[in-house]
């Protein structure tokens, strides 16, 4: 469901904040779900193994919001 616009509009409608695939995996990272080398992985096998449209440049920026966290922790 990642970048379905209707999808995201009834989402927004509801007052709720749509989050795609990335960003589940840095959420899930931030509160402590996962490994930072397991976020990093699902980051990387979006990009490299999922049908998912997911480019490098975004996989990277991810990537970096994981570190980002990392840094602050």
């Amino acid at each position: 469901m990642d970048d379905l616009v209707a999808v995201r509009e009834q989402a927004k409608r509801l007052n709720l904040t749509p989050v795609g695939s990335l960003g589940v995996v840095v959420r899930a990272y931030r509160v402590g779900h996962i490994s930072l080398a397991n976020a990093e992985r699902h980051i990387t096998d979006l990009h490299d193994v999922s049908s998912l449209f997911v480019t490098r440049a975004i996989a990277e920026l991810a990537i970096q919001q994981l570190h980002k966290h990392s840094d602050q922790g």
